[in-house]
């Protein structure tokens, strides 16, 4: 049976769209069958932090969207079909053919995995993920106030939906000194979700993203950089855990 795992904040800039790229990655490095489906309309990720994989883009047949394959993993996101720096709005039957093509069709009944890049915030294409498909949300956030108060709101958002969720993912929770190893905290501030009630699944580091041939970046999970190591080591751990939770 497919696994949805939305991976989603309501806060933008937390690293959403980093977070569900590389899960994909570790999980597609235990055996499993992954894909990745970047829903951020307007804004889509996805496509510039595979550009450095190598691949296949999606491609459109008969007015259906066939996913892409980079490095093993299935890939979806309008990102690919517009421009460079443009973006499309989509709003009533056009967001809802969107949707369509992207994620609600049987291409991903033979994934193990389906990861969700949301977009921040909440409208209808939250509402119609979240009450058309049977998910397991990770969240993500930064320890920053600003960034846990709106993750609030989406948590209580979700549980009015009585939306699933695995638990919050803490990216950039701390930087490595590359000489010493010691830990510094990159905020200062107290967390407003209770561990208790809603599980911290990993605190991710802030990892500098290594240099890429020519620009073109690749997932942090698969870089051969040293001080990767540490954010490759905790995605490991965290896709272990999602899996011993099925």
């Amino acid at each position: 049976m497919t696994r949805f795992i939305p991976v989603y904040g309501t806060k933008g800039g937390v690293g959403k769209s980093t977070i569900a790229t590389n899960l994909a990655y570790a999980m597609q490095a235990t055996g499993a069958r992954v894909a990745l489906i970047d829903l951020d309309i307007t804004g889509p990720s996805v496509p510039d932090l595979v550009a450095g994989l190598h691949g296949t883009p999606p491609t459109m047949h008969n007015f259906r969207v066939l996913p892409g394959v980079f490095a093993g993993v299935e890939v979806s996101s309008v990102g690919f079909f517009t421009p460079p720096h443009e973006a499309p709005f989509l709003a009533g039957r056009y967001l809802h053919g969107a949707l369509e093509q992207l994620l609600f069709h049987q291409s991903w009944a033979d994934r193990d995995y389906v990861f969700i890049d949301l977009p921040p915030g909440f409208d209808e294409l939250h509402r119609q993920v979240y009450t058309r498909l049977t998910t397991q949300t990770v969240l993500v956030t930064t320890p920053h106030v600003l960034a846990q108060h709106d993750l609030a709101r989406g948590v209580h958002l979700l549980t009015q939906l009585e939306a699933a969720i695995c638990g919050v993912v803490e990216n950039m929770s701390h930087v490595s000194c590359r000489h010493c190893g010691a830990l510094s905290p990159l905020f200062q501030g107290e967390p407003t979700l209770a561990p208790a009630a809603l599980p911290t699944l990993a605190r991710l580091p802030f990892s500098p993203e290594p240099p890429s041939p020519g620009g073109r970046a690749v997932p942090l999970f698969l870089s051969a950089d040293p001080a990767a190591g540490e954010f490759q080591s905790t995605m490991a751990r965290l896709v272990a855990r999602l899996a011993e939770s099925r």
